[in-house]
């Protein structure tokens, strides 16, 4: 990839009408367009300027001056081979890694310095996006890549268990062994179920990038009940318990999506509980300021390491610490829903304690 950026840098600097090279320290051309050849004269066959310049000490004192400054210095180029002298300017630059000193040769007429300021402007703007999706692009592949892997794993896992199991079940069935087969029946169920609700999850994320927001005043304390009875089933398998304060203030939002947004943080909370004690989770609110709140979700379970914060709305990465664990779509989806309200969301994690993902909202009441 980066040869083809050079590549398409020299191209462009070719295009340019004014005299344009590329020096280092000891005066070796890098590079030079027609221009400057045709203002200097005949380059030399080795790149060594000093070789054919009349005045070779005046322009290394012009280098040593602009090795000094992040700015442009004048500069008279004297050649052996050429008519008349070359005015322009010098600056410190970096290219290929390397530092390097462009000149920037000009015409005569009396705007010369504008003239070629202003594509010389042109052309780092132009590099600069060239650059920048390229670099865009390379990580979007790396992402992608990463995401297909762990996609597959997350579809495959449970349906290798499904069919497994229908592989064997015709086997116990017919040899009566009633409780086998019913172990069978119930990992199938529960393989089927993880892929049923990765799908889901998958679609979900997908809609809230498509999805109209709808705002109106919600009670975060009715929201909170509702939620209470929608996992309450959810909660009582695991033996976790959902709190909250009986009166939470009313805020903007979107209703579906606020409502996926909280569900999402609690299932999250169940998924990751720690085994050795009961899951307590709570939801509660702090007031930041006269215009922001802060919804907060906390639990007790696994926590995480704060090193994993960078990554941890990322819904091509995987949530957990090992690869069981599947992709953060939820957390992405929170991220996505926060994003499209125009809210902030954090997280705070201690490894083996737990976690407390935060939402700032603007406050209404």
């Amino acid at each position: 990839m980066s040869g083809k950026i050079y590549q398409d840098q020299f191209t462009l600097l070719e295009q340019i009408s004014c005299p344009v090279a590329l020096v280092d320290e000891n005066l070796t051309l890098h590079f030079a367009n027609n221009a400057f050849e045709q203002r200097i004269g005949e380059l030399p066959i080795l790149g060594d300027l000093e070789t054919i310049l009349a005045n070779p000490e005046a322009v290394m004192r012009s280098l040593q001056a602009a090795s000094q400054i992040s700015g442009l210095l004048p500069l008279r180029i004297e050649s052996l081979r050429g008519s008349e002298a070359l005015l322009g300017l010098i600056s410190r630059v970096t290219f290929a890694g390397r530092p390097m000193f462009l000149i920037q040769g000009s015409q005569t007429d009396s705007n010369r310095y504008y003239k070629i300021n202003r594509e010389m402007e042109f052309v780092a703007h132009a590099l600069s996006r060239e650059r920048r999706i390229a670099q865009e692009h390379e990580n979007t592949c790396h992402a992608i890549e990463a995401f297909i892997d762990v996609l597959v794993h997350d579809i495959r896992s449970p349906l290798a268990t499904v069919v497994q199991g229908l592989g064997l079940l015709p086997d116990e069935v017919a040899a009566e062994n009633r409780e086998y087969s019913r172990v069978l029946m119930h990992e199938i169920k529960l393989s089927s179920e993880r892929l049923v609700d990765f799908v889901d999850s998958l679609y979900a994320h997908s809609q809230v990038h498509r999805a109209k927001l709808v705002l109106e005043s919600i009670d975060l304390s009715i929201l909170l009940a509702n939620l209470q009875v929608d996992l309450r089933s959810l909660l009582t398998e695991c033996g976790g318990e959902l709190t909250g304060p009986s009166l939470l203030p009313v805020v903007k939002a979107d209703r579906q999506l606020l409502r996926q947004l909280l569900q999402n943080l609690l299932q999250n909370s169940v998924k990751f509980r720690h085994t050795e004690r009961a899951l307590k989770i709570q939801i509660g609110c702090d007031r930041l300021n006269d215009s922001h709140l802060e919804l907060f979700v906390k639990d007790n379970g696994q926590g995480f390491d704060p090193s994993r914060l960078k990554n941890l709305f990322n819904p091509y990465v995987r949530t957990g610490q090992s690869n069981n664990d599947g992709l953060g779509i939820g957390l992405a989806t929170c991220k996505s829903i926060a994003d499209k309200h125009g809210w902030a969301i954090r997280a705070e994690g201690d490894p083996g304690k737990g976690a407390t993902f935060r939402v700032k909202i603007p406050s209404w009441c």
